[in-house]
């Protein structure tokens, strides 16, 4: 049994041509925020061969790859582990009452800067990757991807959750059936943009 699904919610557009000249920085979890109810970092690690110190930027760097092969808007993940380690020093995502995400920054205008430095539009913060295992009788990992688009001027302006049920621990999005989330996501954000 495979599970699919992508919950998302944000203003909706018709998309425009307009939607090629966009470009989005992609900003990974960091480690604290690959989280499992059942699996380690060292397990994650092994089983993908990478190490685990950068297990974490393994699972961002897969699914900024998959976003940046897609037409449409333009994806640029954070090049390195050292940007994305200033990036979680700098800034602040906090859940505020009725879910609403605001953005703070302990470097007076670190966003702004990050953002030209990248030279983007917006920011698409992938918030938490989780990979539970669901117990018997699946067996299965169910593997949830939560996400946040923000503007120039850090107001969350799309969030979602993407989810898929796997007896795999890779990335989702190295997972062939999950692409067509990837679109749905894509899809989602070309409308909100533009």
């Amino acid at each position: 049994m495979i599970l699919l699904g992508l919950v998302a919610f944000g203003k909706s557009n018709p998309k425009t041509p307009n939607a090629h000249n966009q470009n989005v920085l992609v900003v990974g979890f960091d480690r604290n925020n690959l989280v499992s109810n059942y699996y380690g970092n060292d397990y994650l690690s092994q089983k993908n061969g990478v190490h685990e110190d950068s297990i974490h930027y393994y699972y961002f760097t897969s699914i900024c790859q998959k976003l940046s092969s897609l037409t449409g808007v333009n994806y640029k993940g954070i090049d390195n582990l050292q940007d994305m380690g200033r990036f979680h020093l700098n800034i602040h995502v906090e859940d505020q009452q009725g879910n609403a995400v605001n953005i703070k920054e302990s470097t007076t205008n670190f966003y702004t800067n990050l953002l030209k430095g990248y030279n983007s539009e917006y920011l698409l913060y992938l918030r938490q990757y989780q990979i539970n295992w669901s117990g018997e009788p699946f067996n299965t990992n169910v593997h949830l991807l939560d996400y946040s688009l923000f503007d120039k001027n850090k107001n969350e302006i799309l969030s979602g959750q993407i989810f898929l049920d796997s007896k795999d621990v890779s990335p989702i999005f190295s997972q062939k059936h999950a692409e067509r989330q990837l679109k749905q996501l894509v899809s989602r954000i070309d409308r909100t943009i533009n």
